[in-house]
């Protein structure tokens, strides 16, 4: 047995990269902005949203001629992974930083 704390809520996460896209959305404000930071096409950026969608059961954006808008259900689920994500940033750089030791 292992001596790491695990979480078996991340068995039940969706993809990542579903949430990567996502979040990238949301802070860049369109897909095809977003598909520009994640080397996708703006179509895939969409194919990971409605993956995201389906895999929640909700909707975190609603379409229009505009584009993308953020739902309210999606502004909570953005609220609530974005300090997750932050963390995952961050200790992802601490561990860059000790190997360019």
């Amino acid at each position: 047995m292992s001596s790491y704390s695990t979480c078996d809520a991340v068995v039940r996460l969706p993809p990542l990269s579903t949430i990567l896209a996502f979040a990238m959305v949301v802070r860049l404000g369109s897909a095809r902005r977003a598909a520009g930071e994640l080397a996708l096409t703006p179509s895939a950026v969409s194919h990971q949203i409605a993956k995201l969608e389906a895999s929640l059961g909700a909707k975190l954006f609603s379409r229009s001629p505009r584009g993308l808008e953020l739902t309210a259900l999606g502004a909570t689920y953005y609220q609530e992974i974005s300090g997750a994500l932050c963390s995952l940033a961050e200790a992802t750089e601490n561990l860059r930083s000790l190997v360019l030791r």
